[in-house]
């Protein structure tokens, strides 16, 4: 049996050219393709035969309808970023991200899942010094603020983490630094041995000024027995340190206004 005939150019056509399935018609072929896969040849002739064919705004509505709740296998995420890769985004398609995102609130679970995406990615040096420099001059919201604190609650910084931010505001990288002109008696003072120091003095005593016996907290300090300033070998020394109130404090340090609290 012959399918072709002749359209009005005399040129082959296929006798079901420009007919439509009806709904139930397609509704069948649908239901009877569910769980069959393309071959790659099969792909790749479907690919070429959709070169250069751009969707009806209708086509586009159902596609984006009949995705909606489909999640993508790691396979095929991996697939579409491959793809993309060295494809310039247009400026319409940036538009369209901007109006989607804007107003949206991200939920905690849409967070912690690109947490955990990001989490194996490592971001190049480049990266890093656009975003820095995209960054310069731009203060935060007091919105971005918020929701940058909500974001992070509940988060535990690593031991690793914790080294390297108290590495990078240290020296020339703290916007408080003056060359250099820091004493050596406050960076005892502010070191982790002379904390360590503190808590041993204060255990020892029960958290109790040795004069008064006052036990509340936030109202005690460790002083040394033997100066400070005279005796810099013994500054560490728990034996050379006592327990003592804000008031006592200052009854043993009357030449001095103020007496800080580290002692």
């Amino acid at each position: 049996m012959n399918n072709w005939t002749t359209d009005y150019r005399n040129k082959p056509t296929h006798w079901n050219t420009g007919k439509k399935h009806s709904e139930e018609r397609r509704q069948k072929e649908s239901l009877a393709q569910i769980g069959k896969k393309h071959s790659e040849e099969s792909k790749h002739k479907q690919s070429i035969s959709m070169t250069g064919k751009k969707h009806t705004e209708e086509t586009k509505r159902k596609i984006s309808l009949s995705s909606k709740g489909r999640k993508h296998s790691k396979e095929t995420r991996c697939k579409m970023s491959l793809s993309a890769m060295g494809h310039p985004v247009s400026e319409k398609s940036i538009q369209k991200l901007i109006e989607y995102s804007l107003g949206r609130v991200k939920t905690k679970e849409e967070i912690q899942k690109r947490l955990l995406a990001m989490k194996d990615y490592v971001v190049s040096e480049e990266t890093k010094r656009k975003l820095s420099l995209a960054y310069i001059g731009k203060p935060k919201s007091k919105e971005a603020t918020r929701k940058s604190v909500l974001a992070r609650t509940g988060l535990k910084r690593s031991e690793e983490c914790k080294r390297k931010q108290l590495l990078s505001q240290r020296g020339e990288n703290n916007p408080n630094w003056r060359g250099g002109k820091c004493t050596e008696g406050l960076l005892v003072r502010s070191s982790q041995e002379y904390v360590n120091w503190r808590l041993k003095v204060f255990e020892r005593d029960s958290f109790k000024c040795v004069s008064c016996g006052d036990n509340r907290g936030g109202n005690l300090q460790a002083h040394h027995i033997l100066p400070f300033a005279k005796y810099p070998e013994l500054r560490l020394e728990v034996s050379n340190g006592t327990t003592v109130c804000d008031k006592c404090h200052s009854k043993l340090h009357p030449e001095l206004k103020f007496v800080e609290k580290v002692g």
